[in-house]
């Protein structure tokens, strides 16, 4: 997560940095002043802003303002810091949406117990975000763009991505976005060469413009650009066809059952992160972040599957897997008891009760759209150390993976979806 820390004392902002980085594993900026704070937030995405109340140039309070009245940092969340105890100006900058007001001198304890909350909020709001847009992809409703300035890649990327959806080619940067403001589209993908426009322009003005969500894609992007973090997602540059297709795989509209299911239900794969990561928050006092799609880790672990059925045209097969350790220890908070006093029927009972609450929340976001649906009880079953769940095509389903910061584990939901024999 990245913050970025804005006071005229250096100390101050020294120990905030350390304290951030170290213990929440941020990515802090820093600057001095108020228009320093403006420049920063108006050409680098944040996650929140620590800003001191007397600053110099331009104070706290307009600070603020300034952030909330701009359409791209108004929802940022703000912690003030300041020595100032009037009432009026806590009044003000309480009405201005600020998150916390923390008063110096400041201590570890409190601001770490303050920030922590927030910056995790943030990252639950980003993975649901993140989980939207990855349900955009290229298909023949759904065209692209691609800006580069390589003829050659231009034209192998048409000739193999043209295969699934529309592709419209941009020679530069300044190019691509005239053409996104007369059609806009829900894929982007950013190559190199760009022109007079660099990517970071051509990002942030699509983002200014964006009537439709547009997800953007870097290609070729290095592992340590900072371009990534304005991203959507990122794929290897590649002229070899069988190479192009495989990058291209994530950004594409297959055929199948899942994206079948996602006409019908819309971003039923946030729904479905937003409930693992409450279910656990709730059920065991654990922070689960939605990290990446992929396999769910290999070892022992328990699964429960839960098959939900969908206007009598689909089923929902979820399975929620947790490894051993991680169903035990939160068979013991939520039991109260020591591991040698849990037993393997106590800790089925837990993992069946963690996908009971998840389907549940699905069921009643489904029901919410007016979508009819219908839950089956957990099945519960262990997998040993080695054993293998069995793969799930990527028209098929998908399997989504949390990690649970506290115990440095992670959990994985796999989402298979098949379509009545009748529909």
């Amino acid at each position: 997560m990245r913050v970025l820390v804005c006071d005229d004392d250096p100390a101050a902002r020294f120990v905030a940095k350390r304290w951030l980085t170290s213990a929440l594993g941020c990515t802090v900026t820093d600057c001095e002043d108020g228009v320093q704070a403006l420049e920063l937030l108006s050409s680098h995405p944040f996650d929140l802003a620590l800003i001191d109340l007397d600053l110099p140039r331009l104070n706290g309070v307009e600070v603020v303002e300034a952030i909330r009245a701009n359409e791209l940092t108004r929802d940022l969340p703000i912690v003030i810091l300041s020595q100032e105890r009037r009432e009026d100006v806590v009044r003000t900058l309480v009405a201005l949406g600020v998150s916390a007001y923390l008063l110096k001198p400041l201590r570890e304890r409190t601001v770490l117990g303050r920030i922590g909350p927030l910056l995790s909020t943030r990252r639950a709001t980003r993975s649901i975000s993140a989980r939207s847009l990855s349900e955009i992809r290229l298909g023949p409703d759904t065209p692209a763009m691609l800006v580069d300035g390589d003829q050659n890649f231009r034209h192998s990327f048409a000739s193999v991505a043209g295969e699934y959806g529309p592709v419209m080619p941009a020679e530069s940067g300044a190019d691509a976005l005239a053409l996104y403001r007369r059609s806009p589209v829900g894929l982007v993908f950013i190559g190199a060469g760009l022109g007079i426009m660099r990517a970071e322009t051509l990002i942030r003005k699509i983002r200014e413009i964006e009537s439709t969500p547009t997800r953007l894609i870097g290609v070729g992007v290095p592992p340590d650009s900072e371009l990534r973090a304005q991203l959507d997602g990122t794929m290897a540059r590649a002229f070899v066809t069988e190479t192009l297709h495989a990058e291209l795989a994530p950004f594409i509209r297959l055929q199948g059952p899942l994206p079948a299911f996602e006409d019908l239900a819309p971003q039923f794969g946030a729904c479905l992160t937003s409930a693992v990561t409450q279910v656990f928050g709730m059920m065991g006092a654990l922070e689960a972040t939605h990290v990446k799609d992929g396999p769910a880790d290999a070892g022992p672990s328990l699964v429960a599957r839960v098959s939900v059925d969908v206007q009598q045209s689909h089923r929902l097969d979820l399975d929620l897997v947790l490894p051993r350790v991680v169903a035990e220890e939160v068979s013991m908070r939520l039991l109260g008891c020591e591991r040698d006093g849990l037993d393997e029927e106590g800790c089925m009972a837990t993992v069946s009760e963690l996908a009971n609450m998840v389907s549940g929340r699905l069921d009643a976001w489904l029901k919410g759209r007016s979508l009819t649906s219908r839950c089956t009880l957990p099945d519960t079953h262990a997998v040993p150390d080695g054993g293998a769940l069995e793969p799930i095509s990527a028209g098929e389903g998908f399997c989504s993976r949390f990690q649970l910061v506290e115990l440095d584990e992670h959990v994985a939901l796999r989402v298979r979806v098949r379509q009545s024999v009748d529909a």
